[in-house]
């Protein structure tokens, strides 16, 4: 497991499925946290939810161009607190720009303590 980026409070990392699909599952299968991801995002089970993850890293592989999704840690408790997103948008047509999308999902346990603003930053950098 490589640490990619660090704050602070946070540890911005790869997932690993065979070690995050259960913290992962309580964070989506939360329709607080899913609400406007649509019916896509629903998960039904632990397996399902690793399942997921591994394509999410399969895909980021195949793109190539440092897009994806991260597991953010938090440092004092080790808990996956949520994930961090990276994302080259498309023009009218559909091509790459030069162009990115920052976004993040929370466990609804950690909404308000300044994490997703935290981690959005070390994205940006």
């Amino acid at each position: 497991m490589t640490n990619l980026w660090e704050t602070e409070r946070l540890i911005i990392r790869s997932w690993i499925p065979e070690r995050d699909a259960e913290q992962a599952f309580v964070i989506y299968n939360d329709p607080e946290v899913t609400h406007f991801l649509g019916k896509a995002s629903l998960v039904t089970s632990v397996e399902s939810q690793r399942q997921r993850l591994i394509d999410n890293i399969e895909q980021s592989h195949r793109r190539n161009n440092g897009t994806g999704y991260w597991a953010i840690v938090e440092k004092q408790t080790t808990t996956i607190v949520g994930t961090i997103i990276l994302k080259q948008l498309p023009d009218k047509d559909g091509l790459p720009t030069q162009d990115y999308e920052v976004g993040w999902h929370l466990r609804r346990a950690s909404w308000g303590k300044g994490y997703a603003t935290e981690a959005g930053r070390v994205m940006l950098n």
